[in-house]
């Protein structure tokens, strides 16, 4: 075994004892580490310049910026190479969300059942239908909605997401979580509402109507373009006129969007709203890595600035509260004979 391999693993089996309740198993090819007698994760014996890491946890659920199981083409349990020390941090990670799941009474089996304890304490087992990768385009449009979702808020605007799309996910955090779940907005007529509830993101700064978004990772952009158009003409024009349109693609349809976006059926959609455009997903891309890190410590700031204002204006409150009493015992006292 290279030392640097060694290094790592001993590294990540001191990690993982210090997890409550861990046990620890070794026979000649594996080390097992349990919680109460069910596996959280296997390690393989190291073979040359890595080892392998055998981890029972849920999909779905898990947190993996970096993409180490979802690259992965085996089906549960998921498993990954591990070589040098830099890594282990991460693995730690991943570990201590599969001893979460364990420990909560779950647990992934080898032949793809998850296995979870009933009221009475007996262990009942459902059997997983397996999960077909996602087509290429979904995971695009997904993560397209993901970066405007995040984009928005950031910017201090309101971001909702279609109906129909709240159960995605986008860095571990889901569509529902802190965004609009209802269209705001009192001067919107109820057909609108319902017309724009099907809208991939929209921007709202208040109650005012500010961006659609349309994402398509096809060439579809007919059926999107059509969607918009009703809507816009279905809003009162003070209010479309300061809205901004924007169909979402790749560089490499951008052609045939903009051949439909300026055709007879749509070029009068760029009359209609305040701005009618088409964005690549590379180019979103490269905004949202660019501006997210700014924008967040922007946010924070402002955040904190929030705060303190709040918190300043309590001790006002407070010393006018304290005052106002001073001064009614002081005048109390005057009129004493």
């Amino acid at each position: 075994m290279q030392p640097q391999v060694a290094r790592a693993l001993a590294e990540l089996r001191e990690c993982t004892r210090q997890l409550q309740n861990v046990e620890e198993y070794e026979t000649k090819q594996w080390i097992n580490f349990r919680v109460r007698g069910e596996p959280i994760f296997t390690q393989i014996s190291p073979g040359i310049g890595t080892f392998r890491v055998f981890l029972r946890l849920d999909r779905e659920a898990m947190r993996d910026p970096q993409g180490w199981i979802k690259r992965m083409r085996w089906d549960l349990p998921f498993y990954f190479d591990v070589s040098t020390s830099e890594q282990v941090e991460y693995a730690v990670s991943l570990v201590r969300q599969a001893h979460a799941f364990v420990s909560a009474g779950g647990r992934v089996s080898r032949a793809g059942e998850v296995l979870s304890v009933g009221a009475g304490g007996r262990r009942k087992a459902k059997r997983l239908r397996k999960q077909p990768r996602r087509p290429a385009r979904a995971r695009a449009h997904t993560e397209a909605q993901g970066m405007l979702l995040i984009l928005g808020e950031l910017l201090g605007l309101s971001s909702y997401a279609a109906r129909s799309d709240r159960k995605r996910r986008f860095e571990g955090r889901s569509f529902s979580d802190g965004f609009l779940t209802e269209i705001p907005g009192t001067g919107l007529s109820e057909s609108v509402k319902k017309r724009m509830a099907n809208v991939d993101v929209i921007w709202f700064d208040g109650e005012e109507l500010v961006c659609l978004f349309e994402v398509e990772a096809s060439t579809r952009f007919v059926q999107n373009l059509n969607k918009l158009n009703k809507l816009l003409s279905d809003l009162q024009r003070p209010l479309r006129q300061r809205v901004s349109v924007y169909i979402v693609g790749h560089e490499k349809d951008r052609a045939a969007a903009e051949e439909e976006m300026g055709g007879p059926s749509f070029a009068g959609l760029g009359t209609l709203c305040r701005r009618y455009d088409f964005v690549s997903l590379t180019a979103l891309r490269k905004e949202y890595e660019k501006l997210k890190p700014k924008l967040q410590r922007m946010h924070n700031a402002i955040k904190r600035a929030e705060q303190t204002i709040e918190e300043q204006q309590e001790r006002i409150a407070l010393l006018r509260s304290n005052c106002a009493l001073l001064r009614d015992r002081g005048c109390g006292k005057e009129r004493e004979p």
